[in-house]
Parts: C-alpha cells; sequence; structure tokens
C-alpha cells in the first residue's frame, strides 16, 4: 500500500516537472545556473534533496523487483543528489552545467514524462 502511494506521488511529481521543464525550456535554463551560481540556493538544494531521500528509504528501503525497487531507487538518488550538493558541490556543478543545453533539457523533460508514465502504469492500474 505505501509503495503504491509513494509511486503515485513520484508519478504526478515527475509529470509536473516534466511537463514545465518542456514547456519553459529557457526558463529552466536560467533557473537551474542561477542556483548553480549560487551557493547558498545549492545548499538549501542539497539540504531539501538530502531530507526527502531520507524520508523516503527510510519509509521504503525495499528492494524487491518491481515497483518497490523503483520506489526505493529513487529515494536513494535523492539522497545520493543531497549528499552530493553538501559534499561536493563543484563536481555536481562541472557535470550538470554541460547539460543545460536547449535539446538536453527537451531530453530531460521527455525523460521525466515517460518516468512519469512508468510510475503511473504501474502504480494507477
Amino acid at each position: 500500500m505505501l509503495t503504491q502511494i509513494l509511486a503515485k506521488a513520484i508519478c504526478l511529481y515527475y509529470l509536473v516537472m516534466g511537463i514545465a521543464v518542456l514547456v519553459n525550456r529557457k526558463r529552466f535554463i536560467t533557473l537551474c545556473l542561477e542556483i548553480m551560481n549560487s551557493p547558498a540556493l545549492m545548499l538549501f538544494s542539497g539540504v531539501v534533496a538530502l531530507i526527502l531521500g531520507l524520508v523516503l528509504i527510510s519509509l521504503h528501503n525495499v528492494w524487491v523487483v518491481g515497483l518497490p525497487v523503483l520506489v526505493t531507487l529513487v529515494g536513494w538518488l535523492a539522497f545520493a543528489k543531497g549528499a552530493t550538493l553538501l559534499i561536493a558541490p563543484n563536481a555536481l556543478y562541472d557535470f550538470t552545467r554541460k547539460l543545460y543545453t536547449q535539446q538536453n533539457v527537451s531530453y530531460i523533460g521527455y525523460l521525466l514524462l515517460a518516468l512519469a508514465a512508468l510510475f503511473g502504469y504501474i502504480s494507477f492500474s
């Protein structure tokens, strides 16, 4: 039951983010670069991602093939992102700065929509 609830929330998050990225590509690039150029926003983003990851893996650390492992992986990836933003922000900055082009941001938006479809199909059906 918890897996279904978390998967539905993840689905809706990816859906909204995917649409937002695709509709506002230029704005998304500007905002992301602005965040990366602000140590305070990088710290805040790291803390938020770390907390969300910790909550997800504390509530749902289930390594069973299928939807449970997908939800668990989302939690661990959020934790890893948050930890990296706090411990080695420059490494993440160098990596992600190269990603923020019009074409790559479109790919990111489509990837988010694909993940939303996957989580939605499995959790809502």
